[in-house]
């Protein structure tokens, strides 16, 4: 979240072949957040298909108060989601040619 700001906060003052790189990272992070498997986000419809129905009634539970999880994580614990963007982020950066 934190590279976010810092990739999206130096767009204007780049040229735009290095925008268009910023834009094309920043999709990668939001695209790979949403599929963590926490309820509010995308990546929950798989893990509701796959997940037993006798752990249903207390996924249901866990999945009312998912959102408040996210935003804790997001907010306070940022370093769970950097370490899972560094290795995205260094693919991305080895296959447009730079060096981070």
């Amino acid at each position: 979240p934190a590279a976010i700001v810092t990739l999206t906060g130096g767009i204007t003052y780049r040229g735009f072949g290095e925008a268009l790189i910023d834009l094309g990272v920043l999709n990668l992070y939001l695209g790979t957040f949403n599929l963590l498997p926490v309820p509010p986000l995308d990546g929950s419809a798989l893990l509701e298909r796959l997940l037993p129905s006798a752990w249903w009634p207390a996924y249901l539970t866990f999945r009312r108060y998912s959102m408040f999880l996210v935003f804790i994580v997001v907010f306070r614990f940022h370093g769970i989601l950097d370490a899972i963007y560094e290795p995205i982020l260094r693919f991305w950066a080895r296959l447009a040619g730079l060096h981070i």
